[in-house]
């Protein structure tokens, strides 16, 4: 199944959101607290707060990353079609 590049840009910075706040939420949870009986609650807890503040900075700020780097991007290398 493919979907359109609108799609796929909709897409994306939520997808980055949620693995980047995922990942760091629970390596985060596992040096403050350890691996303790309420690990996964308290890192779902984390994890979910995370989320909510990495939702709408990797949503709003990636673009503009991405935007500021195709600017300033040296294209000349680039393979013509």
């Amino acid at each position: 199944m493919k979907i359109s590049r609108k799609t796929a840009g909709l897409l994306f910075a939520p997808t980055v959101g949620l693995f980047m706040s995922g990942a760091m939420s629970f390596v985060l949870t596992a040096i403050n607290l350890g691996f303790g009986a309420d690990f996964i609650w308290q890192w779902l807890r984390s994890f979910g707060i995370s989320f909510l503040v990495a939702l709408p900075i990797s949503t709003l700020v990636v673009p503009q990353i991405q935007k500021f780097y195709d600017g300033i991007t040296d294209k000349s290398d680039e393979k013509k079609v």
